[in-house]
């Protein structure tokens, strides 16, 4: 009976060791959960969209073929450059 005298050391650290695991997850699931994203500041650069007039819902052939002649596509390469001097300071 002496060989068993070692074995209940070793099943109260097996059982503390599962304690300790469980707690420390549950802590981290309830951590994750209670993490919030906040949103980054806009910078002074940003830019605001020009204003358009507003886009209509109508399905009309007509109605969709004036508003797309009327769209403006006279600065996209000036657009182009804007948007790469952008995306170059993002780090």
């Amino acid at each position: 009976m002496k060989s068993n005298k070692g074995i209940s050391t070793v099943i109260m650290i097996a059982v503390i060791f599962l304690v300790g695991v469980t707690v420390g997850g549950v802590m981290y699931f309830v951590g994750y959960q209670n993490r919030k994203i906040e949103p980054k500041p806009t910078t002074e650069n940003s830019q605001t969209p020009a204003t358009q007039e507003d886009i209509s819902n109508s399905l009309d052939e007509n109605v969709i073929e004036s508003e797309l002649d009327n769209t403006k596509l006279d600065d996209v390469e000036g657009d182009l450059s804007t948007v790469e001097s952008d995306a170059s300071k993002i780090k």
